[in-house]
């Protein structure tokens, strides 16, 4: 199975990625992109990530009132990282990644469980 090359990503492959992120967010399509993007993803994964993703029964929060918590976290995450600890602190909930640096997080009282990337 050979590798794509950015410019072997088809235009139907590209529009549907790009109908995903504007109906699911863009978060998965960014990750999605940057895999194609490095070359740790080929064309049939893709679709099938795309796929996948869109099987998925996804839960969102409005996160406009916890804005200034996450802008408060400004000087220990980016803003989209940020805004994870504050939802999981919301929420009560483990923040649930495969980002190890995302373990700092445990400074702020929370639970952070990092998965293992196979």
């Amino acid at each position: 199975m050979a590798l794509l090359q950015v410019r072997d990503v088809p235009e139907p492959t590209v529009r549907a990625l790009k109908e995903q992120a504007a109906e699911r967010g863009l978060t998965v399509s960014s990750a999605l992109r940057g895999l194609v993007l490095g070359e740790k993803l080929d064309e049939q994964r893709l679709d099938e990530a795309v796929e996948d993703f869109g099987s998925l029964r996804i839960r969102r929060y409005q996160m406009t009132e916890l804005l200034g918590h996450v802008l408060r976290l400004r000087d220990d995450f980016t803003t989209h990282d940020a805004a994870y600890v504050v939802l999981a602190q919301a929420l009560d909930a483990p923040l649930v990644t495969s980002d190890l640096k995302m373990k700092e997080a445990e400074k702020f009282g929370i639970d952070v469980r990092v998965l293992r990337s196979s």
